[in-house]
């Protein structure tokens, strides 16, 4: 009889640990993105990037010279340690440019060095032509 309540005590304590085990994993922070484009402002015509980390994000700015009446969108793309993000137009073309100023973060990165690639612009059948390509390092 005592061997049964040790088995009993056994399998109730290990379906406790798994239980814990799923709630903790579950309510670990996924990653996450975000982005803002700014209105059309006077062109420079100068491409400008910066990439700063806080804490586990990754916040990446881009002034983009590019058409007055375009509609500007961003798409990220993780795959393990890459980061791509895709400047997409889906608005329209025309004959005028203006500068854009384009913020995106990703959001609870593991710790960890990642590739980071801005691609610009991609429009219809256009595709979009890598602009940066660099490494940062997220902390633990």
């Amino acid at each position: 009889m005592n061997v049964k309540v040790e088995v009993e005590h056994i399998l109730g304590a290990t379906i406790v640990i798994v239980i814990l085990s799923f709630v903790i994993l579950w309510n670990q922070p996924q990653p996450s993105f975000n982005y803002t484009v700014g209105q059309c402002g006077a062109s420079n015509y100068q491409h400008e990037f910066s990439i700063e980390v806080k804490s586990h994000d990754l916040v990446v700015h881009h002034v983009l010279p590019y058409v007055c009446c375009a509609d500007i969108t961003v798409r990220v793309d993780q795959y393990d340690h890459e980061i791509n993000f895709f400047e997409v137009n889906t608005g329209d073309v025309c004959r005028c440019i203006c500068v854009y100023n384009v913020s995106a973060t990703v959001s609870n990165l593991d710790p960890g060095t990642y590739t980071v690639r801005i691609f610009g612009v991609e429009y219809e059948d256009q595709k979009a032509k890598l602009l940066y390509n660099s490494s940062v390092s997220i902390p633990i």
